[in-house]
């Protein structure tokens, strides 16, 4: 008997509710509600003792790279495209002139990429150095060849030249002029419709 009675009255329920969505739909335009992210701008207030935690150490560790640094034109030409093909924005970061560092940070920054780069597939699969030309003792121009693929979509080479300069006590690289497809694979924008690309686009 309750089960009757527990039954009856479920539909009752759900016969209204179905009642009182058909009389307020009619009131709901579809172009009248509106669907929006949140943003940083929408919370008030300092932010949080963990937030100021990580960008202390994000500061540190970024001003610590100036400090740090390899000794030949080849090695630095090696690291930065080693981070290419771990995806690591860091890697790449490391081994750029302080001008470089502040264009490629705040470019990363700017979309939350958490300076993961590239992509899964296609990918950079590996890379040959077949040229480094020692221009004078703070100058010279590495050339690479990258290949990048995938092994449902094949897999293509593309070339890219470095400018490496000796900043302070290091090689650092201070433009890269190479295929888009490499540069689309470190987050550098390309803004020509040309197939090459170049940092001082940034």
């Amino acid at each position: 008997m309750r089960n009757v009675i527990f039954n009856r009255i479920c539909i009752k329920f759900i016969a209204i509710f179905v009642l009182l969505l058909i009389m307020v739909l009619p009131f709901f335009k579809p172009n009248s509600i509106s669907v929006r992210c949140l943003r940083d701008s929408d919370f008030v207030g300092p932010p949080s003792a963990e937030t100021r935690m990580y960008r202390g150490r994000y500061n540190l560790l970024t001003k610590a790279t100036d400090y740090v640094g390899v000794d030949s034109p080849k090695k630095a030409a090696e690291l930065w495209a080693s981070g290419l093909a771990l995806r690591s924005a860091a890697m790449q970061y490391v081994v750029f002139t302080k001008e470089l560092k502040d264009k490629y940070s705040e470019h990363l920054d700017s979309f939350e990429s958490n300076w993961v780069t590239g992509q899964s597939s296609p990918s950079v699969q590996r890379f040959i150095i077949y040229n480094v030309d020692d221009i004078d003792e703070y100058n010279a121009r590495v050339d690479l060849i990258f290949e990048i693929g995938s092994y449902h979509g094949g897999f293509k080479f593309y070339p890219a030249t470095l400018y490496i300069i000796k900043e302070d006590d290091f090689w650092r690289i201070s433009k890269i002029d190479a295929h888009r497809e490499v540069l689309n694979h470190a987050y550098f924008p390309c803004t020509t419709n040309n197939s090459q690309c170049t940092t001082d686009d940034l």
